[in-house]
């Protein structure tokens, strides 16, 4: 029975979910212009491409639309947004973005997100980590 009650909780959270959002992120995100300068000023030396990547691995692992990954600014904190989506506890039941997002940064990245994560870490300062963390061409190839 009482697997029967968990399982019907998060069934109403994740229809919950998508008929609150029906995949666009929440205020005040999604009323937001272009962030797409904040990016290119915060991150000079990176092409639009490559923030792109990372901002696209977000929207997917959130569900949200892909036109949607420009309205994140490099400021934004990663916790403060998933606790928009979910301001209450729920029983500490969701719908496991925040853990795809780390599957999928690590798996594109090779890091360890839990090495970087913090309560205020950012996109900017989470998308800086990522690239640090890549291996340069030369030494890819043993040079």
């Amino acid at each position: 029975m009482v697997y029967f009650a968990a399982f019907g909780i998060l069934i109403a959270t994740f229809f919950f979910w998508i008929f609150r959002f029906r995949g666009y992120a929440p205020e005040p995100y999604s009323s937001r212009p272009c962030q797409g300068r904040a990016w290119k000023t915060t991150f000079p030396e990176k092409s639009k491409h490559e923030i792109r990547v990372f901002l696209l691995i977000f929207t997917n692992a959130f569900a949200f639309r892909q036109n949607q990954k420009l309205q994140i600014n490099p400021c934004d904190g990663i916790l403060e947004l998933y606790q928009t989506i979910y301001p209450t506890n729920h029983f500490g039941i969701d719908n496991l973005e925040l853990e795809a997002f780390a599957r999928d940064l690590e798996k594109k990245y090779k890091i360890d997100f839990s090495a970087i994560w913090s309560e205020d870490l950012t996109f900017g300062r989470l998308y800086e980590s990522c690239n640090q963390s890549k291996p340069s061409f030369m030494n890819s190839i043993g040079q």
